[in-house]
């Protein structure tokens, strides 16, 4: 059986079946409606108490409703109350928030940009992508929806004609700066 909280199984032997379904139904909620997650990394025993490490992050939401790191673990200690309001419990939680993507500017407006800001044709990108142009000139006119593999791609192809770019003009300013040198 799939499991909303991941590796709740070492919870088992520490909590009631009916907490367990609790934990479960209500992480099955967060994770419905803001995409908050929850892993249980460990749970080990420390003298008297048992010490119980617990994962909580945010992936990307529809809704757009982020949450910082502050209010994760607060959500983190709601659902997980039973656990805290226990005195042998000692939780620990970690809480990583969302951080967008930086594909995600990728679109065809971002597409169509990068085009004229740099001078390249659909035809170059084909070329040296090997992709087809009919392919590439949908995603620029928006009538293609672009996968997360095609977006990344336009991307870091971006990336690089602005890195050799600024490389070149590293370049350029270090042949000038010599050439003064030279001359004085």
């Amino acid at each position: 059986m799939e499991t909303v909280i991941k590796n709740i199984h070492l919870l088992k032997p520490l909590v009631s079946e009916e907490e367990i379904q609790k934990l479960e139904h209500c992480a099955l909620q967060y994770r419905k409606f803001a995409r908050i997650y929850f892993k249980i990394l460990g749970a080990y025993a420390q003298g008297d108490k048992t010490v119980v490490t617990i994962d909580c992050w945010q992936e990307k939401s529809p809704a757009e409703n982020y949450l910082d790191t502050k209010e994760l673990f607060k959500r983190c200690s709601e659902l997980f109350a039973p656990l805290y309001s226990n005195s042998k419990f000692q939780i620990h939680t970690n809480t990583r928030k969302y951080v967008p993507n930086p594909t995600e500017i990728v679109t065809p407006e971002y597409l169509r940009a990068m085009l004229l800001k740099h001078k390249i044709k659909q035809k170059t990108i084909a070329v040296e992508t090997g992709i087809a142009t009919a392919n590439i000139s949908a995603w620029v006119n928006g009538l293609r929806p672009m996968s997360e593999s095609a977006k990344a791609m336009f991307y870091y192809y971006f990336e690089l004609v602005e890195l050799r770019l600024s490389n070149s003009n590293i370049d350029n300013y270090q042949r000038q700066r010599d050439k003064a040198q030279d001359e004085e």
